[in-house]
């Protein structure tokens, strides 16, 4: 460690000569010390033992810029392309690349068997180190999304996307109101690759809950090799009977006027047509609270048994009128 004022006064030979080689290692120990060398220029490097750090002299000449501690972190704002990187988000400005004009970005090149990654951690030790990340493996090309340390999402190759939930697997929002102007999704076919907009749309959710699609087609599990213990449904004559038919409109979102049932009135005559939802919060999570919910595809097939046997009290009618007529 040594500094010196870097003023070489006139001398005899022997103490030029010590004055040099003092001035010579400060230049080479980076004018390390415990405090500020006594002279200072604008730019000039000074290795704060104190501190641990390398620090520059600012274009002032009037104070001192952390670069580095001694370890070699990196002990400031890094701008790539900006002098101002302090500038920017100050929850995202310790790494700034900046491009004036044109486009900008950041590689990561790996070999291609193996994986490039990005990783975001709140420890350095354990799980800590790796809670987020954001992974691309090159052995197959998969681009992988990572949280609380778990891998959440892949996309494939070929451009299909896994969320791979805890639960609540896909929840979509949107700001516009309910009608059928908007949609909360929207799929298409005959598309071209890699480019967004195109395609025939073959399907679509708006926001007030209607659901188009292009052939009218909404089917089920059904090939007898999925089932057993297979027997004919019993009557259901009474309990659609029994089923009120209301009309309503919703208290918000939707105020026009539909025709259905009152889940709770349903459940007093059929319970295995309603179910209860969580209600849920604005993270996905559940509140305590329910929704009661008819499961309308089960309510059409139980109309379809009680209208069969509906046609066979008619035919039974018919039968019987049609032979007091022959009498």
């Amino acid at each position: 460690m040594a500094q010196h004022d870097y003023d070489i006064a006139n001398q005899t030979g022997a103490s030029f000569r010590s004055d040099l080689n003092l001035c010579l290692d400060a230049v080479q120990s980076t004018n390390s010390g415990s405090s500020s060398p006594s002279s200072t220029v604008a730019y000039m490097l000074w290795g704060n033992t104190s501190a641990g750090e390398l620090q520059i002299r600012n274009a002032a000449n009037n104070g001192w810029q952390g670069l580095f501690t001694i370890t070699g972190n990196i002990n400031r704002d890094l701008g790539i392309g900006t002098n101002t990187p302090s500038s920017y988000n100050a929850d995202a400005h310790n790494l700034v690349i900046y491009q004036s004009s044109g486009n900008g970005g950041l590689t990561i090149h790996t070999g291609s068997s193996n994986t490039g990654a990005i990783y975001f951690a709140d420890g350095s030790t354990g799980d800590a180190n790796e809670v987020g990340q954001i992974n691309y493996d090159h052995s197959i090309n998969q681009l992988e999304l990572f949280t609380s340390g778990t891998r959440r999402g892949v996309f494939g190759s070929n451009g299909t996307f896994y969320n791979l939930a805890v639960n609540n697997t896909f929840i979509s929002q949107s700001t516009a109101s309910a009608d059928v102007t908007y949609t909360l999704f929207s799929g298409s076919y005959s598309a071209t690759e890699g480019q967004t907009g195109t395609g025939t749309q073959s399907i679509a959710i708006y926001t007030n809950g209607n659901v188009k699609n292009t052939n009218n087609s909404y089917t089920g599990l059904s090939d007898i090799k999925l089932k057993e213990n297979i027997v004919d449904a019993p009557s259901q004559w009474d309990d659609i009977k029994g089923i009120r038919v209301r009309k309503y409109n919703f208290k918000e979102g939707q105020t026009h006027t539909q025709i259905g049932v009152i889940a709770q009135e349903v459940e007093q005559i059929s319970p295995g047509l309603v179910f209860d939802s969580s209600d849920l919060n604005k993270d996905g999570e559940p509140v305590g609270t329910f929704t009661k919910n008819v499961n309308y595809s089960v309510l059409y097939m139980k109309s379809v048994k009680a209208l069969q046997e509906a046609m066979a009290r008619i035919e039974e009618l018919e039968a019987k009128v049609a032979a007091l007529e022959a009498a």
